[in-house]
């Protein structure tokens, strides 16, 4: 007993060619669609990649910025916008570089 149907007409029976056409066009759809998602997903694991570097940098920096100073002195003079001139509890006076987000 077989359950294959022979055809002989190349045709699907009874409109059948009609919801072919149509599942393999949702098919096509959804493999784009399916493809573009991936892309997505792609380019967002980067990005969090890129992120999860930063903030790691980030969070270095406000590790150094707590950090008590290794000499406590006072400004005394400002050269330019990028150097100054700093004396130290002792007396010793340094040139030192300015902290770009500190206001002298």
């Amino acid at each position: 007993m077989s359950t294959e149907v022979e055809r002989t007409d190349g045709d699907l029976p009874g409109g059948a060619d009609d919801e072919l056409q149509t599942l393999e066009e949702a098919y096509a759809e959804l493999r784009d669609e399916t493809q573009q998602l991936i892309n997505e997903r792609t380019t967002l694991e980067a990005e969090m990649r890129t992120l999860r570097k930063r903030i790691e940098r980030l969070d270095e920096n406000v590790n150094l910025l707590k950090m008590p100073p290794l000499i406590v002195g006072h400004l005394q003079d400002v050269l330019d916008h990028e150097r100054a001139i700093v004396r130290s509890s002792n007396g010793t006076v340094f040139q030192v570089s300015l902290n770009q987000r500190l206001d002298p």
